[in-house]
């Protein structure tokens, strides 16, 4: 943690925490430029937050985990449609399809927020652009999902890991 061992100061006058009105500041937080004591600073790979952002970024963190689940639940649905349309047929195929076109929605989950070079200036450039997308969520979305799955454990991971620490924070401020 890099805490700086002077108390802040702004014009000659030590700045007290935002938190604490008794305790120096020895912090700016990172996001809300609030001033934070060493109690109340959340520090994240070398970053300062104070609570209330750190809060906001457990919130954050919460709500991808969400919509990753539900973008499970519909990949889980795509593939047990695809896969009861075709059992009759042949197992190993409606298996694989199955796979394949389940994934597709975490392909697509994946891909939204990749960059893209190329900026559609018609309908018809906008249509070949999302058909490249869905191209690459079919083509990559099993890689794709097994990439997402171990994203989710580790994301779950931090949450908690995060929600503890904020609890802690939380604790030592009451004192």
């Amino acid at each position: 943690m890099i805490i700086f061992r002077k108390s802040l100061s702004k014009g000659g006058k030590i700045v007290k925490c935002f938190y604490h009105h008794d305790k120096d500041a020895h912090v700016i937080c990172k996001n809300c430029n609030k001033a934070i004591c060493t109690d109340c600073t959340v520090d994240i790979r070398g970053e300062m937050y104070c609570p209330d952002c750190f809060s906001n970024l457990i919130a954050y963190q919460e709500k991808y985990l969400s919509k990753l689940k539900m973008v499970y639940i519909v990949g889980g649905i795509i593939a047990a449609a695809v896969f009861f349309s075709f059992v009759g047929k042949n197992f190993e195929g409606a298996l694989l399809l199955a796979i394949w076109f389940g994934s597709a929605p975490i392909g697509l989950f994946a891909s939204k927020n990749a960059p893209s070079p190329y900026v559609p200036v018609s309908m018809e450039g906008l249509g070949k652009l999302l058909l490249m997308k869905l191209g690459i969520a079919l083509i990559f979305g099993p890689v794709f999902a097994i990439i997402s799955i171990f994203n989710y454990l580790n994301t779950s991971k931090t949450v908690q890991e995060n929600k503890a620490l904020l609890e802690q924070i939380i604790s030592h401020q009451a004192r």
